[in-house]
């Protein structure tokens, strides 16, 4: 393995750094549920339980499918400039080991996310055509980051 410059450590740090923001951005997806709907407020993206006031209390709070899939459609445009930053700084890093790592941790967010975006789509039946397409988007982005990790010649 190759020197660790300063500058490599700053990047590591920063890149670890991301990867447990986006952990705990997406850890919702964790504790998901069928039947479970989901809000934004000011800490991020939370589970509102199955309940007989769910409608109700989603309809005050102006609530619904399509702005739930606004909030995640932007937390996962950032998340995918971020797996590209990834792939870029891994074509230049020279300590492929430490970046494998930090790769590793990616994939484990990435099955995290695909589990939940299967119980989401249940919730709704694989009827709501626009989460449908948000899914299919999110497992091509993760599929080519895989691939691009998977068969990297040394």
């Amino acid at each position: 393995m190759n020197q660790v410059t300063s500058e490599d450590e700053e990047i590591f740090k920063n890149i670890r750094r991301q990867i447990t923001d986006y952990y705990e951005k997406f850890a919702f997806f964790t504790e998901l549920e069928k039947d479970d709907k989901l809000y934004l407020d000011n800490e991020g993206i939370k589970i509102n339980k199955p309940s007989y006031f769910q409608g109700f209390s989603r309809f005050l709070s102006r609530e619904s499918r399509y702005t739930t899939l606004g909030y995640l459609e932007s937390f996962f445009e950032d998340y995918f400039a971020f797996l590209q930053f990834i792939g870029n700084i891994y074509e230049k890093q020279n300590n492929k080991d430490i970046m494998e790592n930090l790769i590793f941790d990616i994939l484990g967010i990435n099955n995290i996310v695909e589990n939940g975006m299967i119980i989401l789509m249940s919730t709704y039946n694989n009827e709501f055509q626009e989460l449908r397409v948000l899914n299919e988007k999110i497992r091509n982005n993760f599929g080519i980051f895989s691939f691009n990790f998977r068969v990297r010649p040394d």
